[in-house]
């Protein structure tokens, strides 16, 4: 396969991949989660893993984290009972050289690239390709300055109606017995590493690469 120019479109740049939005509302013990992080780990192509890793569980008053830091993926639960439902997840896209990572302070790795939603095939992916796809966001913030590295860096979020076919047939074999999520739409939050004056400038921001990105259905 040629490397794709810069001006690609994100449909020249699809691979196979696998739906991570099938799993939104399934509950926590569902077996088919951890089932398609594995076909996600077999579909990925030198990944070391002999198998789907633990995660480590945070668990706050309103949610719960299951977090794949390997993987690059944190699943996030609803505490409510009896089910617990999956209603948040995200994915990361670190620096190249990120910190050391240690058992009491595990780092996230880049997301498998089979399990990135369409719009981010690419870790290199930046905020003028993802307008051009998906055009103006819905929502958007972030970057205040006065909160320095503390605060979020720029965020835009995009609500679309689900495209009817867009599954693969492996997200479709996993999803046969998906939980039905209704005519909700599907959100994709987008946040880039800028803060500060003048984080906000086109010719700035045009060329700032994701970091971190959720799904939810709203």
């Amino acid at each position: 396969m040629t490397t794709p120019t810069p001006s690609a479109t994100i449909s020249e740049l699809s691979p196979p991949t696998l739906d991570l939005y099938s799993l939104l509302s399934l509950p926590l013990d569902s077996e088919l989660i951890p089932r398609f992080l594995s076909q996600a780990c077999e579909m990925e192509q030198g990944w070391e893993g002999t198998a789907v890793p633990e995660p480590v569980v945070v668990k706050y008053s309103d949610i719960i984290f299951h977090s794949y830091h390997s993987l690059g993926l944190s699943l996030g639960f609803s505490p409510i009972l009896p089910s617990c439902p999956l209603i948040q997840i995200d994915l990361f896209n670190p620096p190249s050289s990120p910190a050391p990572s240690t058992t009491k302070k595990p780092i996230f790795h880049p997301a498998l690239r089979s399990l990135l939603p369409a719009p981010l095939l690419r870790t290199s992916t930046a905020r003028e390709l993802l307008l051009s796809e998906l055009g103006e966001p819905s929502r958007k913030g972030g970057g205040e300055p006065n909160l320095g590295r503390l605060g979020l860096g720029v965020w835009m979020e995009w609500e679309r109606e689900r495209e009817e076919g867009s599954t693969s047939g492996e997200a479709q074999e996993v999803g046969k017995e998906e939980k039905e999520d209704g005519d909700k739409k599907r959100g994709l939050k987008v946040e880039f590493d800028e803060r500060g004056a003048g984080c906000w400038e086109r010719d700035r921001l045009d060329k700032a690469v994701w970091r971190e990105c959720g799904l939810f259905l709203s």
